[in-house]
């Protein structure tokens, strides 16, 4: 930690009573990114695990004010932030002034759009409470922290669909057709592979690290998802680029596994209920062109009802129809222009081409990594209302604001 001295040693107490509130509001919110899929699961109600999530984000980022001033904002976090606080300021307006009765409004959205709106000013908030955070604690305590929540998902799905089959078809809204999981797997997905990625950069000891990796990559396979197969392909190309030999070893054989696998469930579906027979329609759908997939259609439908409201009115083109835009369409891009308009995506797609931009100046395969597989899991998904994806975007922001790098390797 930095702290700062005063002749009488206050100011080393101060600081450091701080920055242990921050690194309260700091793991909860963390181990809500990682966990959010799970909140519906066990409580379908705002209160208490959503409010505790929020409240985490909103009273941990406004605490951070208290402490900003011993962790003064570098340039750089303020050229980052003041675009996004302008999109915040603009769409609080679209979102308050629209009526939902002229535009596209997906369904279960037309209570209105402040809750997309709150998300994105959370998205500030979070920024705050990491940037402090990862200035004054080791780079290592995050990814660590971020794998072991992982892994506490991964063990926790396991172990309730397999070892207490009866209490899993018993939970609300968790039968997903043809997916083994509790949580929300198109989400959920994203931070499986995104912690098997990490695994890369951990001091975890190896042999944990085999375990969490096994673990992990089968709870990802349960998932079932498109989105999911795409991430994990691309964790073992970032791994075998990066790992030593032994873990580049490692990621063939288990490429070549997981490919066997999906070839085994794709030819065999029948013997494997919904599981197998959304595998098939997956692979028939996507490569071979031979069914159609609902989900993909379904998706389709919403970015031509958005984009048609966006075209409709200059106005909404520039700067988007607030939080019922960003709610209109399950995909990252189109959610963002529904949401923010092109100006808003504009200033997206901007910050997002200059992280890439550092990370290949710096040669920080790390944030390579983070930002593509960020990207890649965004396409499917509302990235900037989900906790998970929107943390994630924060942490990036924090740490090209700091400058931070991470030699630690497997």
């Amino acid at each position: 930690m930095k702290l700062i001295y005063d002749s009488k040693g206050n100011e080393i107490n101060n600081k450091s009573n701080l920055l242990t509130v921050v690194s309260l509001f700091f793991y909860i919110l963390l181990f809500f990114a990682v966990n959010d899929g799970l909140r519906d699961t066990f409580s379908k109600n705002y209160f208490p695990l959503s409010f505790l999530r929020d409240m985490s984000i909103f009273i941990g980022g406004l605490f951070c004010f208290f402490v900003i001033r011993k962790t003064p904002l570098t340039k750089k976090a303020i050229f980052l932030l003041i675009p996004l606080i302008m999109i915040c300021t603009y769409s609080l307006i679209t979102t308050l002034l629209v009526n939902q009765n002229d535009v596209y409004v997906r369904n279960l959205t037309t209570g209105g759009g402040v809750g997309f709106w709150m998300k994105t000013l959370g998205t500030i908030f979070c920024f705050f409470i990491i940037y402090i955070y990862i200035n004054n604690f080791p780079l290592s305590k995050v990814i660590n922290s971020y794998i072991y929540f992982s892994f506490f998902y991964s063990l926790l799905t396991i172990t309730i669909i397999f070892i207490f089959p009866s209490y899993y078809h018993s939970l609300p809204s968790r039968n997903w057709y043809g997916r083994l999981s509790i949580g929300y797997p198109t989400q959920d997905v994203f931070v499986l592979a995104l912690s098997l990625f990490f695994l890369l950069h951990s001091t975890i000891s190896k042999g944990f690290k085999i375990l969490i990796f096994i673990t992990n990559v089968i709870c990802l396979m349960m998932q079932n998802n498109a989105t999911g197969y795409v991430l994990l392909a691309t964790v073992f190309i970032l791994t075998f680029i990066k790992g030593k030999v032994h873990v580049k070893f490692v990621s063939i054989v288990f490429f070549f596994i997981i490919i066997v696998s999906v070839y085994y469930f794709y030819n065999n579906y029948y013997l494997f209920d919904t599981f197998g027979q959304l595998v098939k329609l997956k692979i028939d759908s996507l490569i071979y062109g031979t069914a159609d997939s609902s989900s993909i259609d379904e998706r389709l439908l919403q970015v031509t009802n958005t984009m048609r409201t966006i075209y409709s009115d200059p106005i909404y083109f520039l700067v988007g129809y607030g939080g019922l835009g960003g709610f209109a369409v399950e995909s990252g891009a189109y959610s963002i222009i529904g949401y923010s308009g092109f100006i808003g995506m504009t200033i997206y797609v901007f910050i997002l081409l200059y992280a890439l931009y550092y990370t290949i100046k710096e040669k920080d395969f790390f944030m390579f990594g983070v930002i593509l597989l960020y990207i890649l899991g965004s396409v499917s998904i509302s990235s900037l209302y989900l906790t998970s994806t929107s943390w994630i975007y924060a942490f990036i922001l924090a740490y090209l604001s700091l400058n931070k790098r991470t030699n630690i390797e497997a």
